[in-house]
């Protein structure tokens, strides 16, 4: 939807393949980002890539197991090393 002929008012949302746990994220496209642009591959181009940008700012990964990771990790590396010493 645009909000003037300036801008124009792009809407997405992360499909994470899980039912109602996505919300919408607006940002604009400024008429002086598609200066440039003169086909359209190059404005789906913008587009795209304006979304991944737009993507990467909002949207970060949380997990609380770094430790239970680092603990497994080493355990699986020290029956490794364990049973290369074996060997």
């Amino acid at each position: 939807m645009s909000r003037n002929q300036d801008d124009f008012e792009v809407t997405w949302e992360a499909d994470d393949g899980y039912v109602g746990g996505s919300a919408p994220h607006r940002f604009d496209i400024s008429a002086d980002d598609i200066e440039f642009c003169g086909t359209d591959e190059e404005l789906k181009n913008l587009f795209w890539k304006s979304i991944q940008e737009d993507f990467e700012q909002r949207v970060s990964p949380v997990c609380d197991q770094e430790e239970e990771f680092l603990e497994w990790a080493r355990e699986v590396i020290e029956k490794r090393n364990q049973e290369e010493e074996d060997e």
